[in-house]
């Protein structure tokens, strides 16, 4: 039998309360036994989820089976543009899916919030119900790797007859979807790398070089400190015991 999460455990405490506060509410019972429950049983215990970022091993066999693992040339550079990207900036998948070609300014350019940048940026659409453009910035091998790609897009373009604003674009002429996305990963890293890892490989890294949190929050454009530092500050139990004893 499989065991439940402590999240589980949590939701189903929260329908059975909703339920009993429904019934005693409208006086289908005389009274809510969810609130006999001491406070100190009701609750579960909070875990933070660890953060999976693949190995250098890892991404060194995917990179290599980027390029070796198809026949299709297009493919092959539109793929490594993909990975090379994300790495290299740390986006979501749906916000590269989304991605158009005017939306690169690989040799940087005037921004959303109108300061003008010489560093190579992306503007994207955000993440949230309102509709907010970001512009984040990419490494110079992402612009490498992206300036290849439009070069041999623009061949895959004029042969099809395509008129597509989309950036990266599948087989069959039209924007990538999630699927294409999620098979690339699953097909040349075995399974093993997923999008949102390579972010938070770009979280990991962009943190340990730099010691910066609020650096990282705002790359990443997470919605809080709090997010970033949950993720990527990781102190030992040693480490604190210390610092408290030299207090």
């Amino acid at each position: 039998r499989r065991k439940n999460s402590l999240d589980s455990i949590c939701t189903k405490k929260n329908v059975f309360s909703a339920f009993w506060n429904y019934m005693f509410m409208n006086k289908y019972v005389d009274d809510n036994i969810i609130q006999q429950i001491p406070g100190h049983l009701y609750k579960s215990e909070v875990t933070l989820k660890e953060v999976k970022v693949p190995t250098e091993e890892q991404l060194e066999k995917f990179i290599c089976n980027l390029y070796d693992g198809n026949n299709n040339e297009f493919n092959i550079i539109r793929n490594i543009a993909i990975v090379k990207l994300i790495l290299g900036s740390g986006i979501r998948s749906e916000e590269l899916i989304n991605l158009d070609v005017e939306d690169l300014f690989l040799n940087g350019g005037k921004k959303k919030n109108g300061r003008v940048s010489e560093t190579p940026f992306i503007n994207i659409l955000g993440k949230g119900k309102t509709e907010r453009y970001d512009s984040v910035y990419i490494s110079q091998e992402a612009k490498i790797y992206l300036k290849d790609y439009l070069k041999s897009r623009e061949i895959f373009v004029k042969e099809n007859n395509i008129d597509d604003k989309a950036l990266f674009l599948s087989n069959g002429k039209e924007r990538i979807s999630k699927d294409v996305l999620t098979n690339l990963f699953k097909r040349y890293s075995g399974g093993k790398i997923n999008p949102h890892m390579l972010r938070h490989w770009v979280g990991t890294v962009l943190y340990e070089k730099t010691k910066d949190i609020v650096l990282v929050q705002r790359q990443l454009r997470h919605a809080s400190l709090e997010t970033a530092a949950k993720y990527y500050v990781h102190m030992s139990e040693e480490k604190i015991a210390n610092a408290i004893a030299e207090l």
